[in-house]
């Protein structure tokens, strides 16, 4: 490694500071400005300037520096309601120990909405058992006693996500005595979040019966939510309610418990006279997921209602129900064109060769829809025998939709004879076609030298997609772009990341370690508004010692958008180590991440490990 020259910390500082980098670039930075604005705003609060003093409140808070936490708690103490607002919500983002003492104090504050945003913001915060009984005395306070509904309904919401049997005895009050519809509905669907089910189903149970729609809707839900023994016979009773929105929300409910005798229900409620009705049971089919619910669900792919084929399409593919694959091969021929449009999707969801022949028919349907989602279908099987139906469906004639479908099932496909097709539409009239022409032709590992004699088609928006699918791309040739955009005052993040990333990877072994550390930050979804999938695909197409290491930390970490980005990485990208990961993402209790995994496994198959250039 090489250490990083002045001009390149300057230009990954401008990176950081746009858009909340890594403490290991910006951290002496950061700390400065955190100081200077803390000094902003005692000024601002000491002079009575509430917008200059909410200015820097949005600032600090964005900074999440918990160093200048201080200085949000002497805001906290100015006489104008709207600074102590901003004060308690800063507080509350930073989630840092000074909050808890400003919340608590909040929540008894003579303005509502200082009290309203209390609440909001107290489940934010960080409460240790020590405080934690403060905080739910001061929202029981709140709900029991507040003259204004709607701070008693947010104490109601912030007592259920304490999950806590002293949070649960206030909420059943709350149910009990309160006059206002919306609190009850509030403490009814808390109660549900609590999971408390000896404490709290008789009572969420009796609330079905309520005399307001919005509460037995609640009802209903939390029900769902707390999966009581017997929940299936009051949801079954709920079906019957004179309010859709109760009912819709019982057939949610009812799949979400998931049981037979649930199962059941929705069986039933299929046969009902409501379109609507009969749509969300297929949904709440496919959530319960069980061997009685496929059954249910196998039965009724040719029901009369083409709401319910299509339902049952779109369950049975999020579902990847190999069993079900005839079935939806039938269903693609549906004289009904949701239908077909759904199962051709689901065909495509299994990411099955034996999908392929049925998905390529309908690349030539009549309607515009499903031969937009043939196409995507074609591309996660990995169908190169519809290559000449994909360049076809990118011809001028055909909608946009299409054509972005097939332009990005070619270059997924990886088969170089798509490259004129591609290079073709990098002058399209469409932007959205050109953009999806160019990450196209980054994934399809070749022609990527074309893409710098249309660079000028990308402009404004278009302008980060383009830079990312060059970098991708690894040209040589890149490189002086690169470096002029990076130097450009006006550049966005999203640019100048794409241009630092794109360097990075031609610098191979001269890489410097500054720059290392925002591909770093990218790929670990660190970098606001960057694509952690592109951050991940160049890292590990640069073959970076920590890649196996990152690859592991998104594919356990507990938000699925990161699981699934590390999937598409891999997809992408097809290190030889690919294999064990994307068949862990196949596994996925994520049926997006499931699909990425299942999806990048048949590339890996069709393609093989993608070469360096």
């Amino acid at each position: 490694m090489i250490p990083s020259t002045g001009g390149t910390r300057t230009r990954l500082l401008r990176i950081g500071l746009a858009v909340a980098a890594t403490a290991a670039v910006v951290s002496h930075a950061a700390a400065a400005q955190g100081q200077d604005l803390a000094a902003a705003l005692d000024r601002a609060v000491r002079a009575g300037e509430v917008p200059a003093a909410l200015t820097a409140i949005e600032a600090l808070a964005r900074a999440k520096d918990p160093g200048t936490e201080e200085a949000l708690v002497r805001a906290f103490g100015s006489p104008n309601a709207w600074i102590r607002r901003g004060a308690v919500r800063a507080l509350g983002l930073l989630a840092a120990p000074a909050a808890r003492e400003v919340i608590v104090k909040a929540l008894a504050d003579e303005d509502a909405l200082v009290r309203l945003d209390a609440c909001g913001v107290s489940v934010r915060a960080d409460w240790d058992e020590g405080t934690r009984g403060k905080l739910i005395e001061a929202l029981a306070m709140r709900l029991g006693s507040d003259r204004r509904p709607g701070v008693r309904a947010e104490a109601a919401r912030a007592l259920g996500y304490v999950g806590d049997g002293r949070a649960v005895d206030a909420l059943r009050r709350g149910l009990a005595d309160d006059a206002a519809a919306e609190v009850r509905a509030a403490a009814v669907e808390a109660l549900g979040r609590t999971g408390a089910v000896d404490g709290a189903a008789a009572a969420v149970e009796a609330l079905l019966a309520d005399t307001d729609p919005a509460v037995r809707r609640s009802a209903a839900l939390a029900l769902g939510l707390l999966r009581p023994p017997l929940a299936s016979r009051a949801l079954e009773r709920a079906l019957k309610d004179i309010s859709g929105a109760v009912r819709q929300a019982a057939v949610a409910a009812l799949g979400r418990v998931g049981d037979d005798a649930c199962v059941q229900a929705l069986r039933g409620a299929l046969t009902l006279d409501d379109e609507d009705l009969r749509a969300a049971a297929t949904v709440a089919l496919g959530m319960a997921g069980s061997p009685k619910a496929l059954e249910v669900l196998r039965e009724s792919a040719f029901h009369r209602a083409r709401e319910v084929r299509r339902g049952v399409a779109q369950a049975l593919g999020q579902l990847a129900d190999v069993e079900s694959m005839g079935k939806l091969a039938v269903l693609a021929g549906d004289f009904d064109a949701d239908v077909r449009a759904a199962a051709v999707e689901a065909l495509g969801r299994f990411a099955d060769p034996r999908a392929a022949a049925d998905v390529r028919k309908r690349l030539g349907d009549a309607v515009p829809e499903v031969r937009a989602r043939a196409a995507e279908a074609a591309a996660r099987i990995g169908d190169r025998g519809s290559l000449g139906d994909l360049a076809s469906l990118t011809r001028p004639a055909f909608s946009d939709g299409e054509r972005i479908a097939a332009a990005t099932a070619l270059g997924f496909l990886g088969d170089a004879r798509a490259g004129d097709v591609l290079v073709g539409l990098l002058g399209d009239q469409s932007e959205h076609v050109r953009r999806a022409a160019a990450t196209a032709i980054a994934y399809l590992g070749a022609r990527g030298e074309a893409l710098l004699a249309h660079e000028q088609a990308f402009r404004g928006a278009a302008r980060a997609d383009f830079l990312g699918a060059l970098a991708l791309a690894q040209v040589p040739a890149a490189r002086g772009l690169f470096e002029q955009e990076t130097a450009a005052a006006e550049a966005a993040p999203t640019v100048l990341f794409a241009c630092e990333a794109g360097l990075f990877l031609l610098d191979g072994e001269v890489r410097t370690e500054a720059r290392r550390q925002v591909v770093l930050a990218g790929a670990r979804g660190r970098l606001a508004g960057i694509s952690p999938a592109l951050a991940l695909a160049i890292l590990v197409t640069a073959q970076d010692p920590d890649a196996r290491k990152v690859i592991e930390e998104t594919l356990g970490s507990q938000l699925s958008a990161l699981r699934e980005n590390a999937a598409l990485a891999l997809g992408v990208a097809r290190p030889p180590w690919a294999g064990e990961y994307l068949r862990r993402a196949a596994r996925d209790i994520d049926q997006g991440v499931a699909l990425r995994g299942r999806v990048g496994l048949r590339w890996l198959e069709v393609r093989g490990p993608r070469k360096q250039p």
